[in-house]
């Protein structure tokens, strides 16, 4: 089940080259559920979590399909999206009727994950040449996203206490987070990576050097073989479907 990114701004054109490649290495019997969740200027949180949440209901409780067989996966926004959803079979959102699997997830992938509005964090002075986005940039697509909402472990998953994490293994059973050293949210996501591994061990990172914000999706075909975070991501897939 896969999550676009975009800053919930943005559709997902130029984001196709890595999945219908990692389509191509997956045993035939194998799909990607792709998800067309609403964009900011259509719908505002928590509209998309909503979404995500039908949408994994949908494929388990009416489709039959075991969650031992369903990895998640999505970057930037998309990661935000699947933490929100993480976080929703934890702790149920109040405004959202709440959902409850047979059993753990086959695990979720989380590329350059957008966990913190915040662009405070050093790496925004110090990447912001290197990156493919900014924080002045990040700042306008949260205002969209989140209209007159508020903060919460839902929406910005990285400002969660250590305690909304326990039990995560009870919901998916790895995870895998990636990120470049070269982008802005590098900081916020190295914090997050040390809250949520003390709550589910079984948790693979890479940070991948002189990589920018979500660059296995942002890539053509002949520079996505030389991505690093591409290829892990690549592998971790394919050798557990």
């Amino acid at each position: 089940m896969r999550t676009t990114g975009g800053g919930y701004v943005k559709p997902a054109t130029t984001q196709l080259n890595l999945l219908w490649n990692i389509k191509q290495a997956l045993p035939p019997t194998s799909a990607i559920c792709l998800l067309s969740y609403s964009l900011a200027v259509d719908g505002q949180y928590p509209v998309q979590l909503h979404q995500a949440v039908l949408l994994l209901k949908y494929l388990v409780l009416d489709q039959g399909k075991q969650p031992k067989n369903i990895a998640l996966c999505g970057d930037s926004a998309g990661a935000n999206l699947i933490l929100g959803l993480l976080s929703h079979l934890l702790h149920p959102h109040p405004s959202l009727p709440p959902l409850t699997l047979p059993s753990p997830l086959l695990g979720a992938a989380l590329i350059s994950p957008w966990g913190d509005f915040s662009t405070r964090a050093p790496s925004f002075s110090h990447n912001t040449a290197n990156d493919s986005i900014n924080g002045a940039t990040l700042r306008k697509w949260a205002a969209c996203f989140m209209g007159g909402a508020r903060a919460d472990n839902y929406n910005q998953p990285f400002l969660a206490a250590d305690y909304w994490w326990r039990g995560l293994q009870e919901v998916v059973h790895e995870l895998l987070i990636t990120a470049g050293t070269d982008e802005v949210l590098v900081d916020g996501i190295e914090g997050f990576v040390k809250t949520v591994e003390a709550a589910h061990p079984s948790t693979r990172t890479l940070f991948a050097p002189r990589e920018f914000h979500d660059q296995p999706f942002m890539e053509s075909d002949d520079e996505e073989r030389r991505c690093q975070q591409g290829k892990v991501l690549k592998a971790w897939l394919v050798a557990r479907m």
